[in-house]
């Protein structure tokens, strides 16, 4: 949850703070009027706090902070279990009275959002989670690579892409902390103008509930484009499909076919058509591997909204007593018994019908 404030009472709260634990004093140039700032960073568990003064030192110019919100929860040690939206905002109240820092004050920068499953959790479960991740090749025309660190650990193009996604083996980054086969999807945001369009634009914004529905939708989005091999596809020997079904397991095969992609009308048809066409392999022949994961990830992210109970979520083309059908490929309408607190929230996802 990286943030930077102006607000000259939170500024000055921090910075007398006694909890912090100095880091570095480093005299920087300013690219845009070409003057001296010195950036003093201090830190307190897993969050760095930079301030940012005028040459003199008498004047505070901003604060960032940087660091999971996650993990400032578990007293800044790891983020490999759950966060509801009520331990979430009860951090942030928290947040608020250590370090005397006003929330409505402070402007979200590019967010890293990301969630925990247990493949275990998946029905009639059969996956792998090094297999799975072995197996995760693409997403929106961008290749995987491997990210540092971790042999089990993916991250999608480069750092000039507006979105990155991360896709990695939770259970091998922190055994400790960790059920096995514990698999994290995270997106890792290089701009806030997503942010901005679904006007969630301060700290503040993230007590509301509906901007987290508004987050899910940007993370089920960006699943939905994902591309990965179901390795419990069981084609028939004398199907027509077993070529291509060989092919689309390799990343050869995507990274040529991106490449040989030259406009948008050929990722309209090529590309697209090939995705299509290993998802219904999936759906038929295997396992609907992506499907499941998606499917787990939007049941366990509305349980720990404290929306729906886990085992009554329903998805359909239109909600109860609609008074005209929806079209098709319109928003899909999510029904759940909801919990006391929500009791009359209903909301849609994104998502295409299929």
């Amino acid at each position: 949850m990286p943030f930077i404030t102006t607000d000259i009472k939170s500024m000055q709260n921090a910075f007398n703070n006694q909890l912090f634990e100095f880091v570095c004093n480093t005299e920087i140039v300013d690219k845009k009027t070409g003057e001296y700032n010195n950036h003093y960073k201090k830190k307190y568990r897993n969050l760095s706090f930079t301030f940012r003064l005028d040459s003199t030192k008498d004047k505070i110019i901003s604060l960032t902070v940087r660091g999971s919100i996650h993990k400032f929860y578990n007293n800044g040690l790891h983020n490999a279990n759950r966060l509801t939206f009520k331990q979430l905002t009860a951090t942030l109240d928290n947040y608020e009275a250590i370090f005397g820092i006003d929330l409505s004050k402070c402007k979200l920068l590019p967010l890293e959002n990301g969630t925990n499953i247990r493949l275990r959790d998946i029905e009639n479960y059969q996956f792998n989670i090094d297999d799975v991740i072995q197996h995760t090749i693409c997403i929106k025309r961008k290749m995987y690579n491997h990210n540092a660190g971790i042999e089990t650990s993916l991250i999608s193009g480069t750092s000039k892409n507006e979105v990155r996604n991360k896709f990695y083996s939770k259970s091998a980054e922190q055994p400790k902390y960790c059920n096995t086969d514990t698999l994290r999807i995270e997106d890792k945001e290089t701009k806030t103008r997503r942010l901005k369009k679904e006007n969630i634009v301060m700290v503040s914004d993230l007590y509301v509930v509906k901007n987290h529905i508004k987050l899910l939708e940007m993370h089920l989005e960006n699943i939905s484009n994902m591309v990965i091999y179901d390795y419990t596809i069981q084609i028939p020997r004398k199907s027509k499909y077993l070529k291509i079904a060989n092919e689309l397991k390799t990343s050869i095969y995507w990274r040529k076919l991106i490449k040989d992609c030259k406009t948008s009308k050929e990722y309209h048809t090529k590309y697209n058509d090939k995705v299509r066409l290993l998802n219904n392999l999936s759906e038929k022949y295997g396992t609907n591997l992506l499907h499941n994961i998606a499917q787990q990830v939007k049941k366990q992210s509305l349980k720990d909204l404290g929306l729906c109970n886990f085992s009554t979520l329903e998805i359909t083309k239109k909600p109860k007593n609609a008074p005209s059908q929806k079209p098709k490929n319109a928003r899909l309408y999510i029904g759940c018994n909801p919990c006391d607190t929500y009791s009359n929230f209903h909301t849609t996802l994104n998502l295409q019908a299929s």
